[in-house]
């Protein structure tokens, strides 16, 4: 036997998360090349050493040393759930794996991001009925309107036995489906690498985040005195005490129903729009303050809910946050976060909800060390286009943003209206080589800047950049030529990306923010090997932004992680990064390597305690 497919099934509240404690093994099917499967039931708490120890897995003795063979591959379809759950109920894993969702996403890049599961994948490449889940499905539905446990681990092994076991099969036989693609050259050292990724990701989350609970606490009883403010206010603007202002039903109502306004657009659903941009325009076009004073809530609330609530509840004994981090989280191969969601969190600012970034706290003789790579997407648009003023500002080492906006509108930083026309120009910037469409740039400028502007202003606004900015105009039309003859486009890693026909003007954005992605993932396992010696290592990925937590003792290998982190010969411009650092995520400062280290009070953290 030279491939095993495993899989796990798991009971409690929160199943889907294998770092709870409440979720518990109870199953783990399995599937071989010779087409033997079997469903083991798994007796946590009476396993201890070894699964020799319980009675159910007597039969099963070449299952454990199989699964503990350096000779057999295992597979999974996302092995990060599946290990996770064998480390914490002492199952030992050795050898080679393969994640074969991993696979699907470097080879069927063209899904929609939530669909990449086992199950989609199982009923589109092998057309598999799944009557087995049909049946599960029933029994939960059961068994919540009983008010019993439903996950799937909790079903009778009549119910979720040949569910369990279609799973493992279906693992095994996409695996197969996908081998001789995965043999390719490319396609192998992407795998090689997601695989050293998982590897990090694993050990990233392992470490956590520490949690300041005291602040945490201080900020939660702001947020609720800030919410019953606002919800006062809200209250006396509408005259209803019973106004609910997170039901977007009572929203649209409130601005296009009583003043019979049109809406100033249509959500997907078909209902008036309430989101952030119909707010802004409903309050400097339509000058309504009410809008603002929704806003207000909003980002409260939200505060307080998605995140502050989340950080007291979700930290183990000793205070630390174990979020989830997905390596392949969009197309293009960038991560994305989840429990809670790090990458849209508030930029720092002074009001309460705005401070959530400062409850990141390092352990007492460490320190956050955040290396952020400069304007890596934009600095990558230049090297495909070959943009001439790009280049130019680049190697000046000018402010990209503030070339754009000079060129595009004649100003100088002097100028009154500056920071407007340089905040324009940086929504250019990245909205062109996005693709996104007229009506988008103008939702996303209003987003960004938090100021109305028309479509003909947005339409100008375009049409000005691309007589500026002339290459990366023809850049969009060589894009159109590869993906028409390929089919997609493939990034200097090897990675190919499905461009559909009709959305050609996204192969830019592909281009650019897998090769981003790519290079962030190569490097943040190199810097892994580095630190594994020591007591520091990764804590956090925040879109191009890699946090580390560093002991005192280990700070002289900051210019070393630097130069890893870096690439200054491969592309036409220099990819570099910007160090800083503090004991707080949310209060950090710029570091200069040489000058700090070589300061001579520094002494490890006190450079960052005292500003030196």
């Amino acid at each position: 036997m030279r491939y095993l497919a495993l899989d796990c099934e798991s009971r409690g509240p929160k199943a889907v998360n294998a770092r709870s404690q409440s979720t518990l093994l109870t199953h783990i099917s399995w599937w071989n090349e010779h087409g033997d499967g079997e469903v083991v039931p798994f007796l946590h708490g009476r396993c201890h050493e070894s699964w020799e120890s319980v009675p159910e897995w007597d039969s099963n003795k070449g299952l454990v040393r199989a699964m503990a063979s350096p000779n057999v591959t295992k597979l999974f379809w996302n092995a990060k759930y599946d290990l996770l759950m064998f480390k914490k109920s002492n199952v030992k894993v050795r050898g080679p794996i393969i994640d074969v969702m991993l696979v699907a996403r470097i080879l069927h890049t063209a899904e929609r991001t939530g669909t990449y599961t086992l199950k989609h994948f199982a009923r589109k490449l092998l057309g598999y009925l799944y009557t087995e889940e049909t049946k599960l499905k029933k029994w939960i539905s059961m068994q919540k309107r009983a008010k019993l446990d439903a996950s799937y681990g909790a079903a009778p092994r009549r119910i979720n036995g040949p569910y369990a076991l279609l799973d493992a099969k279906a693992t095994f036989e996409l695996f197969w489906m996908f081998k001789s693609t995965i043999e390719s050259p490319s396609v192998r050292a992407l795998l090689k690498r997601e695989h050293k990724v998982l590897r990090t990701t694993m050990e990233m989350e392992d470490r956590g985040l520490l949690i300041d609970n005291s602040l945490t606490l201080d900020l939660m009883a702001s947020c609720s005195k800030e919410m019953q403010r606002v919800r006062g206010e809200i209250a006396d603007a509408t005259d209803s005490p019973e106004f609910n202002p997170n039901s977007s039903q009572q929203v649209a109502k409130q601005f296009f129903t009583i003043p019979k306004r049109n809406p100033v657009s249509i959500s997907p659903g078909g209902l008036p729009s309430t989101d952030k941009v119909a707010m802004l325009i409903l309050r400097d076009h339509y000058e309504d303050p009410l809008a603002q004073t929704i806003l207000d809530w909003r980002k409260v609330y939200k505060a307080r809910g998605t995140y502050l609530k989340k950080f007291l509840e979700d930290t183990d004994s000793n205070g630390v946050l174990r979020g989830s981090f997905n390596q392949s989280g969009t197309r293009t191969g960038r991560f994305s976060s989840s429990g809670p969601n790090l990458q849209n969190i508030t930029r720092p600012g002074k009001s309460p909800s705005e401070r959530l970034r400062e409850c990141f706290i390092a352990r007492p003789g460490f320190a956050f060390i955040c290396m952020d790579y400069n304007q890596i997407e934009l600095r990558l648009g230049a090297h495909f286009s070959c943009c001439k003023s790009m280049l130019e500002a680049i190697s000046k080492g000018e402010d990209l943003h503030g070339v754009t906006a000079r060129r595009m509108f004649n100003v100088k930083p002097t100028d009154p209206d500056w920071k407007t026309k340089r905040q324009i120009s940086k929504t250019l910037n990245f909205a062109i080589l996005y693709g996104i469409g007229l009506e988008e740039f103008r939702n996303t400028m209003i987003r960004e800047s938090e100021m109305y502007f028309s479509l003909l202003d947005s339409s100008r606004f375009i049409r000005r950049y691309k007589e500026v900015h002339p290459e990366i105009v023809a850049y969009f039309d060589e894009i159109k030529i590869e993906s028409t003859k390929t089919g997609g486009v493939t990034n200097p890693y090897g990675r190919f990306m499905e461009v559909p026909r009709h959305k050609q003007y996204v192969g830019v954005n592909y281009k650019i923010q897998s090769t981003a992605a790519d290079l962030i993932k190569e490097r943040m396992t190199l810097c892994r090997d580095i630190l594994k010696p020591t007591m520091s290592g990764l804590v956090m990925i925040c879109h191009d932004e890699l946090v580390f937590e560093m002991w005192r003792d280990d700070m002289h290998l900051l210019p070393q992680l630097k130069q890893t982190m870096e690439e200054l010969s491969r592309f036409s411009v220099p990819l570099t990064v910007s160090v800083s650092g503090g004991e707080r995520w949310g209060k950090k400062r710029e570091l200069l390597l040489e000058d700090d280290i070589n300061h001579p009070c520094y002494d490890g953290l006190s450079i960052l305690k005292h500003g030196y």
